[in-house]
């Protein structure tokens, strides 16, 4: 079976077993407009909400591309002051490190934390996208594994 593979700034597909996976679907769905700073949480093409985000400044911009999210991340409380209650980590990933750093420099859709909401609608992020916490929270609960994520310039 040909799927698309985790990681990177582009898409990738790959062959696996047929027997190592197992094909859901999903009526959810996560699109990112980058150049006008929104969000916009969708099931069965209906949009649940819309809401401003942060992104990626010049040299460390979020990529754009189709991507899934790879898992929720529920953090402790001392993460959660820096980035709200837990994080949407995607398949994608940035080339450097980011907000939300980790070995694989994973992107993800964090929280303000204690930041100010003043980040909202800017390019003032190092790749990952910021949003409320009270939206992390919404989409962390609507998102599952494998929910599709399309981020567009």
């Amino acid at each position: 079976m040909q799927v698309l593979l985790s990681g990177g700034e582009r898409p990738v597909s790959g062959w696996v077993p047929a027997t190592a996976v197992s094909v859901t679907r999903t009526s959810t769905r996560i699109e990112l407009r980058l150049r006008t700073h929104s969000l916009v949480l969708l099931r069965a093409g209906r949009p649940l909400f819309r809401t401003w985000i942060a992104t990626g400044r010049e040299g460390t911009s979020t990529p754009s591309g189709l991507f899934a999210v790879r898992e929720v991340v529920r953090h402790g409380r001392i993460v959660a002051r820096a980035l709200g209650p837990s994080a949407v980590a995607l398949t994608a990933t940035t080339p450097m490190p980011n907000d939300v750093s980790s070995v694989d420099n994973r992107l993800a859709i964090v929280g303000l934390g204690r930041n100010s909401r003043r980040l909202l609608r800017r390019d003032t992020t190092l790749g990952s996208v910021r949003v409320t916490d009270r939206v992390l929270a919404r989409i962390a609960q609507a998102a599952r594994a494998g929910t599709p994520v399309l981020i567009r310039e």
